[in-house]
């Protein structure tokens, strides 16, 4: 997994980006502009990370950190890093894996995409939470769970789940996979059990609590994640779950991975549950070990 930040801030308008990372697909970020060598010397570290020919083409992992509601307003890159649009267009760019951007030469391993929060959303309140052109004021009401939320519409935007927060692209396809908090808000919202008012992406107040919040992100998550297997305890046994967004797919199996010829079909595939969001199979845990893969037939 890589995990990308920001640290260059030489001002050199002639650096190149690496073969098919050059921006835009989207409109150009002047502040990005202003610090190009920052964002092309990321993307460069990012374009080696996720080439096939460096580790093979297996599925690989790249986060961004800084994420903030601050960051609605300078779409689609953020201040000297690649932001989260970054992030989300390589993930859906690679979804299928073995792919070859434009300008390329060279393909790309599938790449699972994630962001991390600047701080703690219950800690650093405006920090991370204002969502207010020009900043917010040292004295701007603000709670911990009205944080959460603004950061959690950028988290969100341009995902299929985007219209849940109102966000600017609401019906996007854009995966990602994870978000990465700090501790410290895991802890504020154990401890903090009263609901408190937050105003939403369409002007609505509601009542929440950061543990109602937690928990329906998470939800979120899963909904917009790509075809990725998880093992679940169910009972006395355990069964493999994937998210509904990977329909298609299809569960296989393996004995032996030194046989890649030997993956075959799992008989009860033809027929997974479907509950909550998520495709699900039971599997003997008592039985020989068994690896196992989703595949597109």
């Amino acid at each position: 997994m890589l995990r990308l930040k920001g640290s260059v801030k030489a001002k050199i308008s002639d650096f190149t980006m690496p073969a098919g990372f050059a921006w835009p697909p989207g409109p150009v970020n002047t502040n990005d502009q202003l610090h190009l060598m920052d964002a092309a010397s990321e993307a460069t570290i990012l374009a080696y990370f996720a080439d096939a020919r460096h580790g093979g083409n297996n599925a690989k992992a790249v986060q961004e950190d800084g994420l903030a509601a601050g960051e609605i307003n300078i779409a689609p890159l953020g201040g000297r890093t690649l932001g989260s649009y970054g992030i989300k267009w390589l993930a859906e760019t690679t979804a299928s894996g073995n792919t070859m951007l434009p300008g390329a030469t060279n393909f790309l391993s599938r790449v699972l995409g994630g962001l991390q929060f600047v701080g703690g959303f219950s800690t650093d309140t405006l920090g991370e939470g204002c969502n207010e052109l020009g900043g917010c004021p040292t004295n701007y009401p603000m709670s911990p769970e009205q944080a959460f939320y603004n950061v959690m519409e950028v988290f969100f935007d341009g995902t299929s789940v985007g219209g849940a927060y109102g966000t600017k692209d609401s019906f996007g396809t854009l995966p990602l996979n994870y978000l990465q908090i700090y501790s410290v808000d895991v802890l504020y919202a154990n401890a903090n059990s009263a609901e408190t008012n937050i105003v939403d992406g369409f002007g609505n107040t509601v009542h929440m609590t950061a543990q109602s919040e937690l928990a329906g992100v998470s939800a979120q998550i899963f909904q917009i994640a790509e075809a990725v297997l998880y093992s679940q305890p169910a009972g006395n046994s355990l069964q493999v779950i994937w998210p509904s967004a990977a329909a298609s797919y299809q569960l296989q199996f393996n004995g032996d991975l030194t046989k890649p010829d030997d993956w075959k079909t799992n008989a009860n595939t033809s027929a997974p549950t479907l509950t909550n969001g998520f495709y699900r199979v039971p599997i003997n845990p008592a039985s020989a070990a068994r690896f196992y893969r989703l595949v597109l037939p």
